[in-house]
């Protein structure tokens, strides 16, 4: 069974919001506990392998697909608000599942063989920012701002019928704006990749597809790369060419921009609620930074872990409209089975919290 609570606390001492149960997501009341289960290893890489997700709703998976050419096993999700959807990830990322006691694991040589693909292919890099190339990018993003806004005023439906961006307390946005922003991409020639990358990052904001996009990133000059090399010869094969990416990222950059400053938006005020079953720990070298418009679903992710030697950090500041690179507001696909008022932000190395 699964058990949704919707609820938000405000302006309460933090003595009394803790004893509060406050969850926007989904969630099993009657989970078993982890006694249950063994921490995830290499040899629990076994086609129909069931586990949980180390989160804080052990979410659980099975696994459906292994994948020794990009050194990646693929699970599905069998509950909760995502489930039915694929997540893949590398090998070595086992160790964020645990798995059924007793399940059938792999064999002394089978184990061999995936250390080796893991050693290979689990190495990292680095691409540092032009501060040259930043310029170039900032300067197409002005021009490209101007020709958004010149758009927004002769195509926008949602302008053109006196509409503003919707209170963060809903949790939806206005589908109109949504369709304004299809029909820009579309007519930019980049719905199918927005369409795709959009899915893929609502659900998994991880793997293949979403680190070539922050490879271009670094190379446009705009945030450091640090992470995994590239296991899959294929991830730049058309339609997800460097150039391509690059029109997407720019496209996308430019129209939060602009469509801030038709509304008179420089800068939003936004949320996060972390929270960890141990010690707080800041993720090395993300491009991208997760944060919400909506106060509730910040407390939501805050309380996820409230269990003895938890912590958890609610913060909230205004950013920039410039550092914005997806919202709930013109992004459909924040808008299905996650209704979290979500905001991505491109990585600032110097803001330790947003």
């Amino acid at each position: 069974m699964t058990t949704a609570v919707i609820g938000g606390v405000c302006g309460v001492t933090m003595a009394l919001w803790r004893s509060v149960t406050v969850s926007i997501h989904e969630f099993d009341p009657d989970r078993r506990p982890d006694d249950g289960f063994e921490p995830g290893r290499l040899d629990h890489l076994v086609l129909g392998g069931a586990g949980r997700r180390l989160d804080a709703r052990r979410t659980p998976v099975r696994i459906v697909e292994l994948c020794d050419r990009t050194g990646q096993f693929t699970v599905e999700i069998l509950a909760f608000e995502d489930e039915g959807a694929r997540w893949t990830l590398p090998y070595e990322d086992v160790g964020g599942f645990q798995f059924e006691k007793g399940q059938a694991v792999c064999e002394a040589g089978r184990v061999r063989e995936i250390e080796a693909i893991v050693e290979r292919l689990g190495q990292t890099m680095a691409i540092e920012c032009d501060p040259g190339v930043r310029g170039e990018t900032e300067r197409l993003l002005e021009a490209e701002v101007r020709r958004i806004r010149r758009w927004l005023r002769g195509s926008s439906r949602l302008l053109g019928e006196g509409g503003v961006l919707p209170d963060p307390q809903r949790r939806e946005g206005d589908p109109r704006l949504a369709e304004d922003f299809e029909r820009f991409m579309r007519e930019r020639g980049l719905w199918e990749l927005e369409d795709a990358f959009a899915a893929t990052f609502v659900s998994a904001p991880f793997g293949e597809l979403i680190r070539g996009h922050r490879m271009v990133i670094a190379e446009l000059g705009l945030v450091r790369y640090e992470g995994g090399i590239t296991r899959d010869e294929r991830m730049f094969d058309e339609p997800w060419s460097r150039a391509r990416r690059g029109k997407h990222i720019i496209a996308r950059l430019g129209f939060l921009r602009a469509l801030g400053a038709e509304l008179g938006i420089g800068e939003v005020t936004l949320f996060r609620g972390i929270s960890s079953e141990g010690q707080l720990r800041r993720e090395a070298g993300a491009t991208f930074v997760s944060a919400t418009f909506c106060e509730a679903v910040a407390e939501s992710l805050y309380a996820a872990n409230a269990g003895e030697g938890s912590a958890g950090m609610l913060c909230r500041q205004s950013v920039g409209v410039e550092r914005l690179f997806m919202t709930y507001h013109e992004t459909a696909a924040m808008n299905r089975q996650f209704k979290e008022a979500e905001a991505v932000l491109l990585a600032d190395r110097g803001n330790p919290l947003f």
